[in-house]
């Protein structure tokens, strides 16, 4: 078996994420029915042939770039709540609403939050994409859930039932992304109002 020298095994997984980074660029923007091979092949001065071929095909190619900009929604809300060993209450839910609210108005993403996105480009597809989007969605209302319930359970009062709470803090977090996006700055203002009214905050 031959092994690849270790520079050149290096160079290549600096390839591989220049990809990634830039076809979760292309897909906040133009959606994964968007994505042109071509395009980001110009921009990174390379072949189609080898934009796909660390990936082998360009739906493994999708959902590797998917799973980054999913990642990188959970270094930015989430990590940093639990990094600070905060217990459930006012102040953790707190930061996860803060680094949230900061995420969707400071995007590292041109096209906006790419869960956000995707809901509204796959929610009527089928195939391992959209799976990926459902279960990226259902773990993140989990995750707001379970803050929610500790921090009720915690002594932290809320104007709804948790679920209702989620489920508003979700809505409210799709619209302030669509303000971003559009430049209304009046809703964005009026939103990161409402999110944080909705927390208890």
């Amino acid at each position: 078996m031959m092994v690849m020298p270790r520079s050149s095994a290096a160079e290549a997984e600096q390839t591989r994420r220049a990809i990634l980074a830039e076809t979760v660029q292309q897909m906040s923007v133009h959606g994964a029915g968007g994505i042109s091979l071509g395009g980001i092949a110009t921009t990174l001065n390379m072949s189609k042939a080898g934009v796909v071929g660390p990936f082998r095909t360009r739906e493994a190619l999708l959902l590797a770039a998917f799973d980054l900009g999913v990642a990188a929604l959970r270094e930015r809300v989430i990590d940093p709540a639990l990094v600070l060993h905060l217990g459930p209450g006012e102040q953790r839910l707190r930061v996860i609403v803060e680094g949230w609210t900061d995420y969707l108005v400071n995007s590292p993403f041109r096209g906006g939050c790419l869960l956000t996105s995707a809901s509204f480009e796959l929610d009527g597809q089928s195939g391992p994409l959209r799976d990926h989007m459902v279960e990226a969605a259902r773990q993140w209302r989990h995750f707001l859930r379970a803050q929610l319930s500790e921090a009720v359970a915690a002594g932290h009062r809320l104007p709804h039932d948790v679920p209702d709470t989620a489920a508003l803090l979700i809505a409210l977090g799709l619209s302030l992304n669509q303000a971003v996006q559009l430049d209304d700055a009046d809703t964005r203002d009026r939103t990161i109002r409402l999110l944080r009214e909705t927390a208890g905050l």
